[in-house]
């Protein structure tokens, strides 16, 4: 019952803040170049990441695959949210799928990970 109290009650705040904020309800900017820079240089950084010695990137990305199924939250509030802004049932099940199966996947690689190399040193 609180829980169905609560979301009724989130609800109507996002609603508030989103009747009272035309920011948000603008159109997004196209990408110009200096977002284009900043691709860039988040790409150069994940060159650079995924070099590290010892597995650690293989832990690192294992854990936050975990983390978008067992901690993040997704609930109710969150799947409302994407339906008022028109998503789809079907297009937000493809999603919420996505991220149980990234769940699977970041537990069997946290798994793989620690047995090559262990989890402490």
């Amino acid at each position: 019952l609180a829980n169905i109290i609560s979301f009724g009650l989130e609800l109507l705040l996002l609603q508030a803040v989103y009747a009272n904020n035309p920011v948000l309800a603008a159109p997004k900017a196209v990408i110009n170049e200096r977002a284009q820079h900043a691709l860039r240089s988040v790409a150069s950084g994940w060159r650079t990441f995924l070099q590290q010695p010892c597995g650690a990137p293989l832990l690192v990305i294992s854990y936050s695959l975990l983390y978008f199924t067992v901690l993040s939250p997704h609930g109710v509030v969150l799947t409302a949210y994407l339906q008022m802004k028109d998503m789809g049932e079907a297009r937000l099940s493809l999603f919420r799928a996505a991220g149980a199966l990234s769940g699977v996947l970041g537990m069997g690689a946290y798994r793989y990970g620690s047995k090559l190399i262990g989890v402490r040193r």
